[in-house]
């Protein structure tokens, strides 16, 4: 890839940001856990993972506007409308959509090529540990969501978020058991430990001190 193609794929990615949860820091993270995936892998198609990471979260701003448009479709059109526009061939930017078409989908994942797996993989990785925990609570906070509320306390958190807590613990459930390769699996074993950590100690603290003042 010539530094001319980077820096066309790096503005494309900035100028798209939709949220500060799925910001320049976050691409970078996936980019480089699929990079690190993908040395473990045989017959990957780097050049085509490496863009998909770039511009996998480019529709997020339009799901913002309107949640019934899912932003891995709405990414996946753009990005292949991009790159056609800006020199790549055909064959290679409907690889690329396909790529960012199944990132936030198990079963497409499951469903595609090796390519698919891998930014599916490192997309979740940023979803658990200290850096997943950082940016449910900040997504939670853009939110305006408590940290908890009564319903918290009372059974485990319903699928439709509302608080912090079910942020964290929806970004876990989702998360576990879906990682399709073995150095992904191997990366999420400590996340998923301080993750499940947190957890507790939250659940611990909640059935302490929650609860209306008498």
């Amino acid at each position: 890839m010539t530094d001319r193609e980077k820096t066309l794929l790096l503005n494309c990615m900035r100028e798209n940001i939709g949220d500060a949860t799925h910001a320049e820091d976050h691409i970078f993270r996936v980019t480089n856990a699929a990079r690190d995936i993908a040395r473990t892998e045989q017959g990957v198609d780097e050049e085509a993972l490496f863009c998909a990471c770039l511009l996998h979260d480019i529709g997020r701003r339009e799901q913002i506007e309107n949640p019934f448009r899912p932003h891995a479709a709405v990414g996946a059109e753009k990005a292949r409308t991009f790159l056609v526009e800006n020199g790549w061939s055909e064959a290679f930017a409907a690889r690329v959509s396909q790529i960012i078409a199944a990132h936030s989908s198990r079963e497409m994942a499951a469903n595609g090529g090796l390519e698919e797996k891998i930014l599916f993989d490192a997309d979740k990785l940023d979803m658990i540990g200290s850096v997943g925990l950082c940016r449910s609570i900040a997504y939670a906070v853009q939110a305006g969501e408590p940290i908890y509320d009564a319903r918290d306390l009372a059974q485990k958190p319903s699928p439709d978020g509302g608080t912090m807590l079910r942020e964290v613990e929806n970004d876990l459930a989702f998360a576990s058991g879906a990682f399709f390769t073995r150095r992904a699996q191997a990366l999420a074993q400590p996340a998923f430990h301080l993750t499940f950590a947190f957890l507790e100690n939250l659940r611990e603290t909640m059935s302490e001190r929650a609860g209306e003042v008498e």
